[in-house]
């Protein structure tokens, strides 16, 4: 997935959520500066930062080794 992706994926469910931003942001300890760069696809996410939303969120983080 790329960066805009991942970002609209996790927009789209803590919108289904109905969970703000800024709720999201106490939750994870992540900045709103960070989300808000992170959903618009203008961030490239550590794994530990997309854990911590996945976690939050109720998503799974699963990374894939290409060509393995």
């Amino acid at each position: 997935m790329t960066s805009p992706e991942i970002g609209q994926l996790i927009r789209d469910k803590r919108n289904s959520l109905q969970v703000t931003q800024q709720r999201l942001c106490e939750i994870t300890g992540i900045s709103v500066h960070a989300l808000s760069n992170i959903e618009s696809g203008k961030a490239n996410p550590t794994v530990e930062v997309l854990t911590a939303l996945c976690d939050a969120l109720g998503l799974e983080l699963v990374v894939r080794v290409r060509g393995a």
